[in-house]
């Protein structure tokens, strides 16, 4: 009987050890009561609201917050030209078309300008965009007008823009714009003028406004940036007026078939 005893006793241990060993086993993993493998998340994507043109002001959801990062730079210029007494300029711009679901943010951008050999002459940078947040679907503009030492006005030159866009929550508030025109000032420059409206019931204390001008093929051909210097109230009609910096004297009204005005707020969600 006593070995009898014995022999249980060791069998009871060996399953009291198994048992612990088991035991700890479960608890490192998790996961192992459901058979359900590991996984480590790199980040949270947090949900994204976009702004309706039909409807500006008002907000909704994108279709997936979680889309990927979609983007194309659908179309790129370079234009050299004289300004007052034989300074040469550079006039660029790079569309961005937004490809995917998520609404992006154009935050900025450097421009490389090569000559034929393939070799960078210049580049700039901190170049900003019109508008600065776009939706599904929509376009956006990185543009500059500036300056370029050492070049010959005639040079062929293409530009190389090197882009910094990502996925945003910052909500744009877009304002119709009303009773359009395009006109050329007293110093002879481009201006659009008319009226935007603010119908939401917020009011906002930065609106930017920028005319994008297009001619007779529906390409970009130049952007004339400008913003109220005032807030523009709950309800209120306020007047806008862009007037051209230093375009190329080749972009007049005639070379302008068409134009689309960006008037807009951006918050926080």
């Amino acid at each position: 009987m006593k070995k009898i005893r014995n022999t249980t006793a060791w069998i009871l241990l060996i399953v009291l050890i198994i048992g612990l060993f088991a035991g700890c086993s479960k608890e490192g993993n998790p996961d192992a009561e459901s058979g359900e493998p590991e996984t480590t998340t790199a980040a949270q994507t947090t949900a994204v609201e976009e702004t309706t043109k039909v409807e500006p002001g008002q907000t909704r959801p994108i279709t997936d917050p979680d889309a990927p990062l979609e983007y194309e730079i659908s179309y790129t210029n370079v234009y050299l030209y004289e300004v007052g007494s034989g300074s040469v300029w550079i006039q660029a711009i790079a569309e961005i078309t937004n490809t995917g679901e998520a609404a992006l943010s154009l935050d900025t951008a450097t421009f490389h300008v090569k000559n034929d050999a393939g070799e960078t002459i210049a580049s700039k940078g901190n170049i900003h965009s019109y508008p600065t947040v776009l939706t599904a679907g929509e376009k956006g503009y990185f543009y500059i007008e500036t300056p370029i030492e050492g070049t010959d006005v005639n040079a062929q030159m293409t530009l190389d823009p090197q882009v910094e866009i990502s996925k945003t929550s910052l909500i744009r508030h877009t304002f119709e714009a009303s009773d359009t025109k395009l006109s050329t000032n007293a110093l002879g420059d481009l201006t659009v003028t008319g009226k935007i409206e603010n119908t939401t019931d917020k009011s906002f204390k930065t609106v930017y406004i920028a005319a994008i001008l297009y001619d007779k093929n529906n390409l970009p051909i130049g952007v004339i940036p400008s913003s109220l210097s005032y807030s523009l109230l709950a309800g209120e009609t306020a007047e806008l007026e862009c007037s051209a910096f230093a375009l190329p004297d080749t972009i007049d009204k005639e070379a302008v078939a068409s134009f689309t005005i960006w008037a807009y707020a951006i918050t926080a969600t």
